[in-house]
């Protein structure tokens, strides 16, 4: 992507130097820009007037969000801001122009429909695996899997379960309740503390 970013920006005769260059590496796209780790960093660079472009291969790498979007969008252009999208159906999309602006608010809308899309997918998905009683997570305790994926109680871990939320209830807190249990030797369900 790094790459992509200096060809286009070559080609657009656009000056970029590699410290130019803002990376998050798992880092959501619904998470407005501002908010994401090095969102600081970025609104630092663009507020200090060095710099008329922001160049991002996709949109749902900038946004999810309508509302982000058309903030950002609307606060970068106030900064005289560009933004250039290199994954735009085949071509290069800049919002300098107000057909650009418009297109992307209406990809970043359909960006915002495709994230809520999937999290209703994995809602779904995950409340059948629940009703059905099947695995939808990693190693619960107080619950063992078969061979067929399917959740059936361990009566030990269940115990283990009701006896915490009775010191709970009586008053002990969580980190009493573990070092408690800790102390008698009682594992987690991958045998750890």
């Amino acid at each position: 992507q790094t790459r992509r970013i200096q060809r286009y920006a070559e080609y657009r005769g656009l000056r970029i130097r590699s410290r130019d260059i803002i990376q998050e590496r798992g880092v959501s796209g619904g998470i407005p820009i501002y908010d994401r780790p090095s969102g600081a960093l970025f609104l630092e660079r663009v507020e200090s007037g060095r710099y008329a472009h922001v160049i991002s291969t996709r949109v749902d790498r900038m946004f999810r969000n309508v509302a982000d979007a058309i903030a950002t969008i609307d606060d970068l252009s106030s900064l005289g801001i560009s933004i250039h999208l290199l994954d735009f159906q085949g071509q290069a999309l800049d919002t300098g122009s107000a057909t650009g602006r418009g297109l992307l608010q209406v990809v970043a809308a359909f960006a915002e429909m495709e994230r809520g899309l999937i999290s209703e997918r994995t809602r779904d998905g995950m409340a059948y695996l629940r009703q059905n009683l099947l695995r939808f997570t990693r190693s619960l305790y107080g619950w063992n899997v078969t061979e067929g994926n399917r959740l059936v109680p361990n009566w030990n871990e269940q115990n283990q379960i009701d006896y915490m939320v009775w010191q709970m209830k009586n008053g002990a807190s969580a980190t009493s309740v573990a070092r408690m249990m800790n102390k008698r030797g009682m594992k987690a369900k991958k045998g750890g503390k």
